[in-house]
């Protein structure tokens, strides 16, 4: 680790444009060394500036990463690492060619909405293992890291390769060497993390890949030591191919986890009996005895069920449930709601904790306000007659909840 220094002029490159990031282009001036009072300003007031730090999967980028790391006065103040898989400037992505461009249209594929492809030095990186090794420097020297955050963007962006096999298993191909690689290095690394979030705004390919979800139990095993000291866990799932392997991968990380707080689970929601699979096994295997807070983030009656068992199986820790995306937390029929999901709810009373429970509606449905409002159906505005239904059942239904539930102390927010 290279020593203390302690003028701004010494600094490398990386560490004045992380600072200068965040300042205001007087101050991007001063950065600059154009104002001699910042020349002479104690480094550790910078130190905020360093809290997160982003990167890409490039070698350029973590090597950036890493001297930034090396540099005692800023290496504790890192407590986040955000990795961003896709950059335009970052050599990542170059236009594309005309071989590329020749063999999407002979393929009968359709032109991505973006020029773009991945360049020939990052793909070789990513397969050759040296973004690995470079990560793993990077995190091995920042012991104070807690967060890391993997979050991929829509990947129709970009085409993926020229060879001549799908477009989806390219992507899938891609994508799963990425994740090997972050994973890879935080194994290796030895770091302790209190937070990992694995998603991004695309629910389909923020999802850990079926290749990754077929790990052996070995790597299981070395993750133990990082995963450990985890409190916060946000993570996307596909869960359209080789489901048993699926619901096996997510109840082994789960128990992985065994100081785990606050659980935010996002399935894929093109697929209906498979994504219960999934959370028919996280129900009958896992017991997390530190979860307070669970948030599910997929829509269907069944869900709301499923999470409701997951629920009385934590009633003893569990202080808060979040259900969001939920076409309407019950059938509208009603049926199971009277012989299924009250007398579950009746059986926590005794010995539950709970607090907050949280219902989301879908936005497709362009209901702003959630079932715990109770709005009047007439205060609707005449844009949302279609919704007006549905809605009326969902109240209904939430209505006989809360005759339950009114005299406990839950409280029910949006």
């Amino acid at each position: 680790m290279t020593p203390s220094c302690s003028s701004l002029l010494m600094l490398p490159t990386e560490l004045k444009e992380q600072i200068t990031e965040y300042l205001d282009l007087e101050a991007l001036e001063a950065c600059r060394l154009v104002d001699q009072d910042l020349k002479e300003h104690s480094l550790r007031s910078f130190q905020f500036y360093f809290n997160t730090v982003t990167t890409t999967l490039h070698p350029d980028s973590l090597q950036r990463l890493i001297n930034i790391s090396n540099y005692q006065d800023f290496t504790n103040a890192i407590h986040i690492i955000d990795i961003k898989p896709e950059d335009r400037h970052e050599g990542i992505l170059e236009d594309l060619n005309s071989t590329t461009l020749k063999w999407i249209l002979q393929s009968g594929h359709m032109l991505p909405p973006y020029s773009y492809q991945y360049t020939r030095s990052y793909l070789s990186a990513l397969a050759s293992g040296t973004c690995t090794a470079l990560l793993k420097r990077a995190l091995r020297n920042c012991s104070y890291l807690e967060d890391v955050t993997f979050s991929w963007q829509p990947s129709s962006k970009v085409a993926i390769s020229s060879e001549l096999l799908t477009w989806n298993r390219n992507e899938l191909d891609h994508l799963t060497r990425m994740q090997s690689t972050v994973l890879g290095a935080i194994i290796d690394s030895g770091v302790k993390l209190r937070t990992l979030m694995w998603c991004s705004s695309s629910e389909r390919w923020g999802a850990l890949t079926p290749k990754i979800l077929e790990i052996g139990s070995g790597l299981m095993s070395r993750l133990r030591p990082a995963l450990e000291n985890l409190k916060d866990l946000d993570l996307c799932l596909q869960a359209e191919i080789n489901v048993p392997r699926n619901a096996a991968f997510l109840t082994q990380l789960l128990e992985l986890t065994p100081n785990l707080s606050h659980l935010i689970l996002s399935l894929d929601t093109n697929v209906y009996q498979e994504r219960n699979y999934l959370l028919e096994g996280m129900c009958q295997a896992t017991v997390l005895p530190s979860l307070c807070e669970f948030e599910l983030n997929c829509n269907g009656f069944y869900s709301t069920e499923l999470a409701l068992r997951f629920l009385r199986k934590h009633a003893s820790t569990l202080k808060c449930l979040v259900l969001r995306d939920a076409e309407y937390p019950f059938d509208p029929v009603g049926e199971r709601l009277e012989t299924v999901i009250i007398p579950m709810l009746k059986t926590l009373r005794r010995n539950f904790r709970l607090e907050t429970i949280q219902f989301g509606i879908d936005e497709e449905q362009r209901v702003e306000k959630t079932m715990a409002k109770l709005w009047p159906i007439e205060q609707l505005e005449e844009s949302k007659e279609g919704v007006k239904n549905v809605l009326t059942i969902a109240i209904e239904a939430f209505e006989a909840m809360l005759l339950y539930y009114v005299a406990t102390g839950v409280t029910f927010i949006t």
